[in-house]
């Protein structure tokens, strides 16, 4: 199964071709805030590197979160672009979980807004917990005392391949949700107002 694989949640953008368990091409950098200007052309790069058209894909996996409000809407919007078109089944996975891919006990920890941070349990790629938003110097304290063989992960860049592997739930692009774990700025100043 050829697979395009799109990640944007943070600042690192990365795209990859895979087929079943083989990675054809991936590119994976540190884009800042330039996620919408490189994205394409590197999906470009990527696609032509593994010798493939869109159309000749099987489906589209993109992060869908935890990160980024804007780039999770870059990417999400991107695959939707692309699969609209073209009938691609896309599958969303949660940029935790692809941070946590190939390790067997794993706590995944992405920096959020001001002392919060998303995170996630993983035994054996098998979740623990859902991705939460929490107090960052409360959990790493609390999950040291419960978890003290697993690995902490704490490197939120990873290449899209793993997207790509962790890929099983291909559906139409028009049922793509970014995981926001709470309101974002906008939303929570109309709230206050």
């Amino acid at each position: 199964m050829k697979i395009l694989g799109i990640t944007t949640s943070g600042k690192t953008l990365s795209a990859a071709v895979t087929d079943g368990d083989t990675i054809l091409s991936e590119k994976t950098f540190e884009a800042n805030r330039s996620h919408s200007v490189e994205l394409l052309p590197t999906i470009k790069e990527c696609l032509a590197a593994a010798n493939l058209t869109p159309e000749e894909l099987d489906g589209i996996a993109v992060d869908i979160g935890p990160g980024s409000y804007t780039g999770i809407r870059i990417g999400i919007a991107t695959a939707m672009g692309i699969a609209f078109p073209t009938g691609i089944p896309c599958c969303g996975v949660s940029s935790l979980e692809a941070m946590a891919y190939g390790k067997k006990k794993a706590i995944a920890i992405k920096p959020a807004r001001g002392n919060l941070c998303y995170a996630a349990i993983f035994d054996k790629g098998k979740r623990i917990t859902s991705d939460m938003i929490v107090d960052a110097d409360k959990f790493t304290e609390s999950i040291a005392g419960d978890y003290p063989d697993f690995e902490i992960i704490r490197k939120v860049e990873f290449s899209a391949a793993n997207l790509c592997f962790l890929a099983t739930n291909f559906r139409p692009a028009s049922e793509l949700r970014a995981a926001y774990l709470e309101p974002t700025k906008a939303e929570k100043d109309l709230t206050e107002k």
